[in-house]
């Protein structure tokens, strides 16, 4: 789950430096051109959350079958309707930037949802601990 806490924070990371390269783009001459050039660093934000949904599916797949695991694979699987969230909100945005307009939309989705994402990091870390916990007695029975 470290690797999909790392391609999680990458993710962050590309979306609030094309946030900033958004907000520069205001100052340059051409918006439009500038928007098309942002699309970049959305796209590898979307290709971090790839890794991140690879890695969930991976975990999910583990944990489920170990007992009493149940609360943990639900808290999970409601941190990825986050995630999804997310992903959802970028593909708006990659989509209007490529056509050259702000992108509107794709912030209305995303700013309630990484402020949500973003609340709920700490109690994800809590149980990605206690599940990591159980990849590790998993790997250690099989």
């Amino acid at each position: 789950m470290v690797k999909a806490d790392i391609a999680m924070f990458s993710a962050v990371s590309h979306y609030f430096a094309g946030v900033a390269q958004l907000h520069a783009a205001k100052q340059q001459g051409d918006e439009s051109t500038e928007f098309r050039k942002a699309v970049g660093i959305f796209q590898l934000a979307l290709h971090q959350l790839e890794i991140v949904d690879q890695c969930e599916k991976a975990m999910l797949a583990i944990a489920q079958p170990i007992e009493y695991s149940a609360y943990y694979v639900r808290r999970h699987e409601v941190a990825r309707l986050g995630t999804e969230e997310f992903r959802s909100g970028l593909k708006l945005m990659v989509h209007d930037l490529s056509d050259g307009f702000y992108p509107a939309k794709g912030f209305r989705v995303l700013n309630p949802a990484l402020a949500r994402l973003m609340a709920n990091w700490d109690l994800n870390a809590r149980v990605e601990g206690v599940v990591t916990r159980l990849e590790r007695a998993e790997a250690k029975s099989g």
